[in-house]
C-alpha cells in the first residue's frame, strides 16, 4: 500500500458548531452531500452502511475496493460529494483511491474509516494532511458518529463555501 508521507493530523472535530443536539440531528442532509460513494471491502459493513445512508435520504454508490470507488467516481464526479473509504482494501487501498479522485475533483470530501487505531495508521505513513477536506473514523463506530463526521465534513465545506450537496 501507498501511503503519502507523515504529517500532523487535521481534526475536523473543531469545526463543530454551537447548536441542539436536535438541531445538528435535524440538518445533516441539509448541510451534506445526496450522493456518497460506500468504498467498503467488507461486504455486510458496506451493505449495512448503504442502507443506513439510504434511510437518511442519502444516495449510495457501494464499491468493494478502491479501484471500484475510482471507477464509480469517475462515472459520478458531477453528483458526488462525498466518500467513506476504508483505508485497506484490495486491489487499491482507500488512500490512493482518495488521491486519484481529488485528481477528478479537488472538491470531493472523504470520511476514512479502519480496523485500526489512528495511532497505528500514523505509524504506516497514513495522515490526513496531505489530503484536505478529509476526517478519520475508526472502527466499529456508531451510525450516529459517522452521521455526525458527516455533518462536519459539510460545515467544513460551507466554511470554504465549497457546494456540498
Amino acid at each position: 500500500m501507498t501511503m503519502p508521507q507523515e504529517r500532523a493530523y487535521m481534526n475536523l472535530s473543531d469545526v463543530i458548531d454551537t447548536r441542539s443536539a436536535e438541531e445538528n440531528t435535524a440538518s445533516v442532509q441539509a448541510e451534506s452531500c445526496s450522493w456518497v460513494i460506500v468504498a467498503e471491502d467488507d461486504e455486510a459493513l458496506r451493505f449495512l452502511l448503504g442502507e443506513a445512508l439510504s434511510q437518511e435520504g442519502f444516495e449510495v454508490l457501494g464499491a468493494a475496493n478502491g479501484r471500484e470507488a475510482l471507477e464509480l467516481y469517475r462515472r459520478n464526479a458531477d453528483k458526488v460529494s462525498l466518500a467513506i473509504v476504508d483505508v485497506f482494501m484490495p486491489e487499491m487501498d482507500g488512500v490512493t483511491a482518495a488521491i486519484e479522485m481529488r485528481k477528478i475533483d479537488a472538491n470531493v470530501f472523504f470520511l476514512f474509516i479502519s480496523g485500526y487505531d489512528f495511532e497505528h495508521l500514523k505509524e504506516q505513513g497514513f495522515s490526513l494532511e496531505s489530503i484536505p477536506n478529509a476526517d478519520f473514523l475508526p472502527k466499529p463506530f456508531a451510525f450516529k458518529d459517522m452521521m455526525g463526521r458527516i455533518r462536519i465534513l459539510g460545515l467544513l465545506a460551507q466554511r470554504q463555501s465549497i457546494k456540498y450537496g
